[in-house]
């Protein structure tokens, strides 16, 4: 009928009840339907929280205990844990050898079903979905409405328009003579004619709409809810191995068959570096090119801040830093990156890529003539001081531009005065600013 919350409340007072009667038994499998009722509406981390508490106590019966790690694996894969579900999966299947009733061996193919789709793609699970089929028998409303949602995903990513139309025309007469909410929620998800909602309560059918009908719009509710394995079929990809870039969810996913692991909030250069590294092997000529937009390059100012990011991005990316490996002709991403959004190159205006003072940073190189350069590197740190002085405080970028030198030469010139105990520094990061040192007579 759609009344979840109605439901729950009447399964809680009958879990009350049990308790009362010193029926641990039949508390137990009333909490396990509580529990798998909740995660299949309800999109939050706390029911599946909910349904491994449950997988932490002891099992008074090996029916719940199915249901429970049945209804993990598919919720894990959900959530872009494909081997925590795989393992769910193993669990159940192995407890299922000791006898299950043809209902059983139905809810563990579903499993199967939706684990499938997110580490491997709708087309994988074209063999499980004959297998259940065959199971499914006339009055199982539920299992055939969810099994003609997978074969309008099979036939749709097979391009069988015939099949495909068969199957959603199946699917609105299982509504029509039915009105099985299990019906009206997996037709909403593939019949565009129908009002997106199964009802009120159901917070996880307008998702998987949003995945079929390939609505990028979603992405930040999917992320906020932490629906992550949905993303690559959302963005009309197989699942496989890959980075997915959202900029404007200031997030990076590292993608492996269903597994996803969440970087938040990457540097400003990572993006822009994965771009650049995901078109071939890139050489550091063309990663200095590609990062601050130079035209000269030099090996002895420019090769350590490369080398410095490339192991910074093999950092960030762990524990999939191997995906950045070194090639014939210099470095690439060993998985495709995909942006799902425009990632503008950095300016050399811009922020600098490292915190002053880590590391070089690549600005363009100005090549003055020998006896002046000697001259300027002698005398940089009473030039710095001087205009440190005029400007009362600055950082190093203010500091380069407006001696039109470059930020390395700052930075030498500053831990000369800073060991000097001329200067002090101030903030820490890309906050840092310096100033005269004041002395007290």
């Amino acid at each position: 009928m759609g009344q979840l919350q109605r439901g729950i409340a009447m399964l809680e007072q009958a879990k009350k009840q049990a308790h009362r009667l010193g029926l641990t038994n039949n508390a137990y499998a009333v909490d396990t339907s509580i529990a798998t009722y909740v995660t299949r509406f309800v999109p939050n981390a706390e029911s599946l929280e909910r349904v491994e508490a449950l997988l932490r106590r002891r099992a008074h019966d090996s029916y719940s205990q199915r249901a429970l790690l049945t209804e993990a694996a598919a919720q894990r894969a959900l959530r872009g844990r494909r081997s925590e579900a795989t393992k769910a999966l193993e669990a159940a299947n192995k407890d299922a050898l000791r006898g299950d009733t043809r209902r059983g061996k139905v809810v563990s193919f579903l499993a199967r079903m939706w684990v499938t789709r997110w580490q491997h793609g709708p087309a994988a699970c074209r063999a499980l979905l004959e297998q259940a089929q065959e199971l499914v028998e006339p009055r199982d409303v539920a299992f055939r409405a969810e099994l003609l949602g997978f074969e309008i995903l099979v036939a749709r990513t097979d391009g069988d328009l015939a099949r495909e139309q068969r199957a959603l025309d199946e699917l609105r007469a299982l509504w029509r003579t039915t009105h099985h909410f299990y019906a009206r929620g997996a037709l909403e998800q593939f019949d565009p004619t129908i009002r997106p909602r199964a009802f009120d309560e159901d917070g996880v059918a307008p998702i998987l709409r949003a995945v079929a009908h390939r609505d990028v719009s979603a992405i930040s509710r999917i992320v906020s809810l932490g629906l992550l394995g949905t993303l690559p079929e959302l963005l009309g990809l197989v699942p496989g191995r890959r980075i997915i870039v959202l900029p404007d969810e200031d997030l990076i996913l590292l993608e492996d068959h269903g597994d996803i692991v969440v970087k938040h909030r990457p540097p400003r250069w990572c993006p822009a570096l994965q771009r650049i590294l995901a078109s071939g092997d890139s050489s550091k000529e063309r990663i200095v090119a590609g990062l601050r937009g130079l035209r000269a390059y030099h090996p002895e100012i420019h090769d350590p801040p490369v080398r410095t990011a490339i192991h910074r991005l093999r950092t960030y990316l762990q524990p999939y830093g191997t995906w950045i490996e070194v090639g014939e002709n210099g470095y690439r991403t060993a998985v495709p990156v995909h942006l799902v959004a425009g990632i503008d190159a950095p300016v050399p205006e811009s922020t600098p890529l490292w915190d002053e003072g880590e590391a070089p940073m690549l600005e363009p190189q100005r090549i003055p003539a020998a006896p002046r350069g000697r001259a300027l590197a002698e005398s940089s740190p009473q030039l710095v001081f001087q205009r440190l002085s005029e400007l009362e405080q600055a950082t190093v970028p203010e500091l380069a531009k407006s001696l039109e030198v470059s930020q390395s030469t700052v930075v030498r010139a500053l831990r000369v005065l800073l060991a000097e105990r001329r200067v002090e520094r101030l903030g820490f990061a890309r906050a840092t600013r310096y100033r005269p040192r004041v002395t007290t007579p």
